[in-house]
């Protein structure tokens, strides 16, 4: 793995087209399989980068928010997280920008506490909000473990279309807190047995 080779610590390596093209290529590797293992090397490779690399730091912050896991961030890629989060924010409070900057400002909002971006998910879901967006307010709301997300996963339901409806119980059903959540629902108990008759 370059990361953990002594390629990455040669700047003239790090700094060439080829070797910025091959470390962001397996950074986003390495973040997509989501194995603590991986975001621990990479962070810790951003960590000994130095300031005017600031290409190659933005590119693996970048990579490691296509992680599908959520973890804690530390070091210089805490820092840039911010940025990056601050960005996002302004991104989602512009109702012009295309859906697809706001379902990639909504993942990178996924790696912030649910109480921060519960008002910004709330608005994601919103019905007048497209298919799209609500796809993307539910995969970053899968990231989560809390409870709450899965409350507001439910709330939203009546304005979500037939493809976003699939993706939220196959969100619902990934853990088993939003499971039971979506058992006591009897809106959304009729619509889950239908599913699984279809599935027989």
């Amino acid at each position: 793995m370059l990361f953990r080779s002594r390629l990455v610590e040669d700047s003239g390596f790090r700094t060439s087209t080829l070797g910025t093209g091959l470390l962001a290529s397996q950074a986003k590797v390495l973040s997509v399989c989501g194995l603590p293992t991986a975001t621990s090397s990479l962070m810790k490779a951003l960590d000994s980068l130095p300031e005017t690399e600031k290409t190659l730091s933005n590119q693996i912050v970048r990579d490691l928010i296509e992680s599908p896991q959520r973890f804690s961030w530390t070091g210089k890629a805490s820092n840039l997280l911010e940025v990056m989060l601050q960005d996002a924010v302004k991104t989602l409070k512009q109702p012009k920008t295309t859906a697809q900057a706001h379902v990639a400002a909504l993942k990178t909002i996924s790696f912030q506490d649910f109480s921060k971006g519960r008002d910004l998910f709330q608005e994601a879901l919103a019905s007048n909000r497209g298919n799209q967006v609500h796809l993307g307010a539910l995969e970053a709301l899968g990231r989560y473990a809390n409870p709450e997300a899965a409350q507001l996963i439910v709330g939203s339901w009546a304005g979500l279309g037939p493809q976003a409806r699939s993706t939220a119980l196959e969100v619902l059903l990934s853990r088993p807190a939003f499971t039971a959540l979506l058992l006591r629902s009897e809106e959304h108990t009729s619509e889950l047995q239908s599913r699984e008759t279809i599935s027989y």
